[in-house]
């Protein structure tokens, strides 16, 4: 039969006559992960704590010691991939947010015009925010506003360039206007509004650490329901399937401690009927009656 390591993907063939009745405990030789192996004939879980890694490096000329994890069903191949396959966070944006935080930023510079005395010049702050509407985040807000103001007053200084006397009433009432309380007043309260208006267009997402656990723990569950379905003498009889988190391996698979009632081989729930089976997040079984 063929021996995979959960961890690594290593695999080998061994002999089906080496593989106890009862199963038994082997060790990786590329990682030197313990994982038990099951006779594929009885279907028993394993109880012995002999170790047969011995066996395993025999076999290992058959394969590839440099085997990678299949693309299509290997957990941490599929978790390499979703990382190679992420963009930056700030790239990460939908044509629907940057045309709200532009709107938004837009009705801020209104404010800002109005209180200056310079809504005439608003034309040259919608080209400005639309240069500048490439900054993805809210965060951004700040920092935009200011670098438009700088472009209106530039832009101010070269339309009126050529008349003096314009020009140095234009700078006047801009600077006039930017110490008019009432003028920063409306802008505080222009932009709070347009911060308030995208929190509730665009509210955070952040998973509760209480919804995520419920998630994985529901997650374990149904891949050791499909796990343990394949193996039980009576798959009809599984019954109170229970699973809690433990730990996460270095290799990043969760750990989940489940404990079930199921008929066994006399018919009926026996002693052994409720045991502590110890599964990964993909469903596949670590170790029975408890773990090291």
């Amino acid at each position: 039969m063929k021996v995979t390591c959960p961890s690594c993907a290593w695999s080998t063939d061994v002999p089906d006559e080496k593989i106890p009745t009862e199963g038994t405990t082997g060790t990786c030789p590329k990682c030197k992960t313990k994982f038990t192996v099951n006779n594929e004939a009885t279907q028993v879980p394993t109880t012995s704590s002999v170790v047969v890694e011995q066996d395993f490096k025999d076999q290992s000329h058959q394969s590839n010691e440099d085997v990678k994890p299949a693309q299509d069903s290997s957990y941490e191949s599929k978790i390499k991939s979703n990382k190679d396959n992420t963009a930056p966070a700030w790239l990460n944006i939908t044509f629907i947010e940057l045309l709200v935080v532009y709107l938004l930023i837009l009705l801020s510079l209104a404010g800002i015009a109005i209180a200056n005395g310079t809504f005439s010049k608003f034309i040259t702050d919608f080209t400005a925010i639309f240069l500048l509407s490439v900054l993805p985040t809210i965060g951004w807000l700040i920092f935009r506003l200011l670098l438009c103001y700088v472009w209106s007053t530039c832009s101010t200084v070269y339309i009126y360039h050529f008349d003096k006397d314009k020009l140095n009433d234009a700078i006047v009432s801009r600077y006039n206007g930017a110490k008019n309380i009432y003028g920063i007043i409306a802008i505080v309260i222009v932009m709070g509004i347009a911060g308030y208006v995208y929190t509730l267009i665009f509210p955070p997402t952040t998973v509760k650490p209480s919804a995520q656990s419920h998630k994985s723990n529901f997650m374990a569950e149904y891949a050791v329901k499909k796990h343990l379905k394949k193996r039980l003498f009576d798959p009809d009889s599984l019954q109170d399937l229970k699973c809690e988190y433990q730990q996460t391996r270095n290799d990043g698979v969760q750990v989940f401690e489940c404990s079930y009632r199921a008929k066994n081989r006399m018919g009926g729930y026996g002693e052994r009927a409720v045991e502590e089976h110890w599964f990964d997040s993909n469903g596949t079984l670590l170790e029975t009656g408890g773990f090291k």
